[in-house]
Parts: structure tokens; C-alpha cells; sequence
């Protein structure tokens, strides 16, 4: 890589924040940084806990499971038949999820004196798009609860331990594994202040909407890594990129191929998906990649970033 230390700039321009884009069928679009949604369900909706003893085995996993494979959680919500999880992902989404379920599945099996599958096939999941999505994204998984009817109103899903409601509103203490101050700063810059912004926020549309919909009249300032802004960061990163590693951005999507072409298309496939929040559609739209492509470069622009000291 040449210059490789004038690319720490480069980070400069991409800020840590959740990716966006649909997931492609097969491997897993996964990488230090990248923000999902994950839902587990239990085979046929059966319940996967059963007793409080459940939960807890289940939030212990998480406890040690998530800093582990460094995952930060920003919502979770263990329901009778399902688990939705908000995580900014360590890269290793699936062997992470694979331990979770594993571990999980043998120790309720021996409890409840049962044999065979607990879970419905692998998880789903898919990428948080903006922090407008991510925000609605919290308020839908946290009041999964509610609408489920487990708690009969937002007061009592204060108090409800089963969901990491009541730590962003102070009612305990963050486990380890939650990263209630990232959550909160989306709010405002003092923990009473966003408290009371997260508190109306959820209030406004308690029963909804769904994790697809549009959160409509969000009273929140949209975040300066809206789309627009994005689009613009990328095309500058995208050009600092090209330029460091010495080839041209129309080089990008030809048929070409050489070291640095390969380095190029792999560094800001990472800084696009990791950093900037950049669909992979869009990164195979700018690099010539294929969408699957793009899923494997992720993984080689952070080893060259790791090796070269730019994380």
C-alpha cells in the first residue's frame, strides 16, 4: 500500500456510525462497526423461555457473549417466543450468533428435560440504515413488551427487566454489554436531558410503527450523516482513496485489475459499509464489485486497515 499512513485521513472522514442497505441472501453483509437488527424465533413460535430462569440464562449469555466478540447493544427485548437484538456488530455477526443460540438451546434443553431444535432455522437479521432508523429501531424493540401485552403501560415497561428499556431511563444500572450512552446521545448531551427526549419520543407512537415504517414527524434534528451529507463524504472518500493508492476513480469500475485496484475497491468498500453507512448496492455501483464482492472486500479493507494502523 503506498502512502498507507496518509490514509488515516481517511477515518477522519468516515465517523463510526450505523450502516444501511439490505442484506443479500447468503453470507452476511458483516463488519466491525455495522449496526443490525436481529431477530431469533423459537421452532414453530413455540416459547424459548419459560420462566424467569430462561431469561436470565439468556441475558448472561449476552453479558458474556457480546463484549467478547465486541458487540455493543443498543436495544434488546426478550419476548415468550423471540429475541430482538439492536448491535453494532465486532465483525463475526454469525459465529457470535451461533455460540449465543448454541450454548443457549443445550442448557434449556437439559433443563426442561427436552431433545431437538429450539430455534427456527438461523437468525435473521438486517442493517440499521441512519440513526433516524436506528432511533425508530429502539423505540420498536422496546416496546415489543408493550404490545405484546407482558407490561400494561410505558410506567411499568420501566420496570421491566427483560429489556434494556430501564437502563436507558435510569431505573438501573447498564449491564455490561449495553451501550446506553451512545443511545442516549442521540438524544441530547446530558443523560437527564435525553431521558426526558427519549421519554416523549417513546410516548409519541407507543404502539407503533413496525420496524419497516417510516417513523413520521420525528421531533429529533435529523443527524448530519443524513443521506445527502453521506453521498458527498463518500464521493470525497472514494477520490482520497484513489488518490493515496494511486489509481483513477473511473479505473474503479473497469474490468481492470492490479494491487491497487484490488486494495482500493477493498479499503472503501470497509470505510463505506463501517463508516460511512453506505449501501453495498451503492458500493458496487462506485468499485465494479459484485454485491457478494463487496461482502468479502469488507472483510480485506479492515485487515488493510488493521495492518497498517488505520483503526
Amino acid at each position: 500500500m503506498r502512502d498507507a499512513a496518509a490514509l488515516v485521513t481517511l477515518l477522519a472522514l468516515a465517523p463510526n456510525g450505523p450502516a444501511r442497505g439490505p442484506l443479500p441472501r447468503g453470507p452476511r453483509l458483516d463488519g466491525p462497526g455495522v449496526v443490525h437488527h436481529v431477530m431469533v424465533r423459537g421452532i414453530e413460535r413455540r416459547r424459548i423461555f419459560r420462566d424467569d430462569d430462561d431469561r436470565r440464562d439468556g441475558v448472561d449469555r449476552m453479558g458474556r457473549l457480546f463484549p467478547a466478540h465486541g458487540v455493543r447493544c443498543c436495544a434488546w427485548a426478550l419476548m415468550p417466543n423471540h429475541v430482538h437484538v439492536l448491535l453494532q456488530s465486532g465483525g463475526g455477526l454469525s459465529q457470535l450468533m451461533a455460540r449465543l443460540n448454541t450454548g443457549y438451546a443445550k442448557n434449556f434443553n437439559l433443563r426442561h428435560e427436552r431433545r431437538g431444535y429450539l430455534f427456527q432455522n438461523r437468525f435473521k437479521s438486517r442493517i440499521v440504515d441512519d440513526d433516524p432508523d436506528l432511533l425508530n429501531l429502539i423505540r420498536y424493540v422496546h416496546t415489543n413488551p408493550l404490545r405484546a401485552g407482558l407490561v400494561p403501560s410505558l410506567a411499568a415497561l420501566e420496570r421491566y427487566p427483560w429489556s434494556g428499556h430501564s437502563a436507558l431511563v435510569g431505573a438501573r444500572s447498564a449491564l455490561p454489554f449495553e451501550d446506553s450512552n451512545r443511545v442516549l446521545g442521540c438524544f441530547a448531551n446530558t443523560p437527564s436531558s435525553a431521558r426526558r427526549r427519549l421519554l416523549r419520543w417513546m410516548a409519541e407512537n407507543p404502539d407503533g410503527p413496525g420496524e419497516e415504517a417510516d417513523p413520521g414527524g420525528d421531533p429529533l434534528p435529523r443527524p448530519a450523516n443524513s443521506s445527502e451529507t453521506c453521498d458527498e463524504e463518500f464521493e470525497q472518500m472514494v477520490a482520497r482513496v484513489c488518490c493515496h493508492l494511486g489509481v483513477s476513480t473511473g479505473a474503479l469500475t473497469s474490468s481492470r485489475k492490479g494491487q491497487g485496484l484490488s486494495q482500493a475497491r477493498a479499503v472503501i468498500a470497509f470505510l463505506g459499509v463501517a463508516r460511512l453507512g453506505v449501501s453495498a448496492c451503492r458500493i458496487a455501483k462506485s468499485t465494479g464489485l459484485s454485491r457478494s464482492g463487496v461482502s468479502r472486500a469488507i472483510d480485506r479493507g479492515a485487515e488493510i486497515c488493521s495492518r497498517e494502523g488505520l483503526g
